[in-house]
Parts: structure tokens; sequence; C-alpha cells
């Protein structure tokens, strides 16, 4: 995978659920680009011994402490890392199909399993989702 994504063109992105930061595909981004994400049905991946989809799964304890606090334990998530590092403007995914959103700002777009940021040790599988740049 090259560092700008080409318009129109699908690539395919593995999400390790133990990796903070989505392994090594962040591809770079500017404001304003749109994407589409969709994420095959009938994916697995695993928080500590609770298997779930990339919709995540229901526990309540503790939701105040995920990344993502909005959004379920171990939903698939983006974000955009700036130049200097820090995520923002995070965003849920989960079991999407077809979903459009839109860059606030340049930076590295990457993909993680909501959890809390010190717990990712226990995570195991991974997600597959397809993405394409509309603009």
């Amino acid at each position: 995978m090259t560092d700008r994504l080409d318009i129109g063109v699908a690539y395919d992105i593995e999400v390790p659920a133990n990796d903070y930061l989505s392994g090594s595909i962040r591809p770079t981004v500017l404001a304003g680009e749109t994407y589409c994400i969709t994420v095959p049905p009938e994916q697995r991946w695993k928080d500590w011994f609770i298997s779930c989809g990339p919709e995540g799964h229901g526990l309540r304890f503790g939701r105040k402490k995920l990344r993502l606090p909005g959004q379920r334990y171990f939903c698939l998530c983006g974000g955009v890392e700036t130049a200097s590092g820090t995520p923002q403007d995070l965003f849920g995914i989960g079991q999407a199909e077809g979903l459009i959103i839109q860059i606030p700002i340049a930076g590295r777009l990457y993909f993680f399993a909501n959890d809390w940021p010190d717990k990712y040790g226990n995570n195991h599988g991974s997600v597959r989702l397809s993405i394409i740049r509309l603009s």
C-alpha cells in the first residue's frame, strides 16, 4: 500500500486487536477528503476472553475509560493522527457497509479496537476493512 490512497481504488486493511494504532498501515489523509469504509460481515476478534464482531460487545463496566467512551467495547474505530503524533477526531465504525467519512484534519488515518488504552496486551485476532478514497 502506498502512503496516499488513490481515488476510486479499494484497499484492504487488517486491523490487529492488540495494536493501538493499527500497525504500520496509516495512510496520509488531507482535510476535506472523503472515504467510504466497508467492514465485511462475520469477522471476529477477542477482547481478553470475550469474542465479538467489529460492532463490539455490550459490557458496561468501565466504559468511561475507553478510548472512545461513546462507543461499545471493541467497536472498530478510526481516527487521524496529527503530525505531532496526537490522535485526533476519533470516530466509530462498527459493522459498517458503505460508511462515508470526511476527514476534518490532515494527518495519518488509523484504525483500532475500542478498549482501555492500557489493555491492548490481552487482545487477540484482527478484522479487515475495505477503504476507498472518494475525493
